[in-house]
């Protein structure tokens, strides 16, 4: 038998030599051709994505270092400018300590001798030590009127230098409103008439006793009664009230004085404040009343406010525990 894969003349080898020989006819089909092109278009696509996108993260990391840098500087900056700051706090709190030693120091300094003056000048004022006349008389009471100021700003200065501390003592007692309001409506009557002033009581007779320093009360609403007179024009109306509420006892001393600015008022309860300048050289004083009064009022579980129209008078409000 002629093998037919060895035979040229075959139809068989002629058939395999068409499709696979030498004298085969290929081409490429047309997915193939599509899917290179396809993927070869991709590649160069991603090719240049990554370029651009290479170049892009280059900026951007170029861009974030400066920032970095800048931030550094900048917290850097304020690490220094923290620094700075909490030595100046350091410092003004050194000065401040510094001061309120000062002031307590120079206090009891004028503490001392001013219980002297004032001694003898009463003894001088009431002729225990012998007569004096008229003009004297009047020296001597000029004398004690500004000693009695000059120990009530020593006290004052005192008292701050304790809250400062901490160290404010009370003697809490049952005290009756009335009975306080009624001694220092004694003691600033002369004052009230001196200044040509009226002054109105409102207070009920049957007000509940309160737990509180008779001493440190009394101090509150003389400091109160005291503003409203220095700063109600003569002529003009004091009113000085108290009521009973379902938890306080509500003291309110009103004036028709010169008012105060709303936007000042919130201040007014901080240590030497005053609203104007032009208010202490006129009607004198340092600012420390009110400070004291809010710190004496806190101190008995209780509230102060103040409401007031400029040029109509001012109420100062306080509220006490039962």
């Amino acid at each position: 038998m002629i093998s037919l894969k060895g035979n040229r003349e075959s139809i068989y080898y002629q058939s395999q030599n068409k499709w696979f020989g030498s004298v085969a006819e290929f081409e490429i089909p047309g997915w193939i051709k599509l899917a290179v092109g396809f993927g070869g278009g991709l590649l160069l696509f991603f090719i240049a994505a990554s370029a651009v996108l290479n170049t892009q993260v280059k900026r951007k990391t170029a861009e974030l270092s400066d920032k970095n840098e800048e931030l550094m500087a900048d917290i850097i900056e304020r690490k220094r400018a923290e620094e700075m700051l909490q030595k100046a706090n350091e410092e003004l709190k050194s000065l401040d300590k510094m001061k309120d030693e000062f002031i307590s120091n120079v206090s009891h300094e004028l503490k001392t001798p001013l219980v002297s003056i004032i001694g003898y000048s009463e003894l001088v004022d009431d002729r225990s030590l012998g007569e004096i006349n008229d003009e004297q008389k009047k020296a001597m009471d000029t004398v004690l009127r500004n000693s009695e100021r000059l120990r009530h700003l020593v006290d004052s200065l005192l008292f701050i230098n304790k809250v400062q501390a901490g160290a404010i003592e009370y003697a809490f007692e049952k005290v009756q409103i009335e009975e306080i309001i009624d001694d220092v409506i004694h003691d600033m009557l002369l004052e009230i008439k001196k200044e040509h002033l009226l002054l109105e009581r409102n207070v009920p007779g049957d007000l509940p006793l309160i737990n509180g320093d008779k001493s440190k009360l009394t101090s509150i609403l003389t400091s109160l009664l005291d503003n409203a007179i220095k700063f109600t024009p003569q002529g003009g109306l004091i009113t000085l009230s108290a009521i009973e509420e379902d938890k306080s006892i509500h003291i309110m001393v009103n004036d028709t004085g010169i008012g105060i600015k709303k936007n000042l008022i919130p201040d007014l309860f901080q240590r030497f404040y005053q609203a104007d300048a032009s208010i202490r050289r006129k009607y004198g004083g340092i600012g420390l009343g009110l400070y004291i009064c809010k710190n004496i009022v806190e101190g008995h579980k209780g509230k102060i406010w103040i409401e007031s129209e400029e040029d109509k008078g001012t109420t100062v409000h306080v509220t006490l525990p039962k």
